[in-house]
């Protein structure tokens, strides 16, 4: 298990991403992802980046490789997703809405479990 998949990310993560986003296109939006989550401390310097960024924190107890991609990819639910002001030309008309699982058709621990959903125009995007 890698130190990442364990430990939440803090701001020494998102400042080494800094320093690599010197180096690409002006337009580009940095997306760090995350399934141990993020450190307030880490939130707070994504957050205050110059850089367009998105944080993205995930289950990792629900990721599987997904065999409909030509491409070695997998599936998740996403937990939190959170972007700064920068990342805001990119995001545009994106929301992000907690979709909570119907406990009478889902077999689950917690019935209060839910995952994110993202949305675009009001329509969830197809991940």
């Amino acid at each position: 298990m890698d130190h990442y998949e364990r430990k939440k990310v803090g701001p020494s993560v998102i400042r080494e991403w800094e320093g690599v986003m010197t180096r690409q296109e002006m337009d580009t939006l940095g997306i760090v992802a995350a399934t141990s989550g993020f450190t307030r401390s880490g939130i707070d310097a994504a957050l205050s980046s110059a850089f367009p960024v998105a944080l993205a924190t995930i289950d990792s107890s629900n990721v599987s490789l997904d065999p409909s991609l030509s491409v070695k990819a997998f599936r998740g639910a996403i937990r939190g997703f959170v972007w700064n002001r920068a990342a805001e030309k990119f995001i545009g008309r994106m929301m992000v809405a907690k979709k909570h699982y119907d406990v009478r058709v889902h077999d689950l621990v917690d019935p209060a479990e839910f995952t994110i959903q993202l949305l675009w125009d009001g329509e969830p995007l197809q991940l």
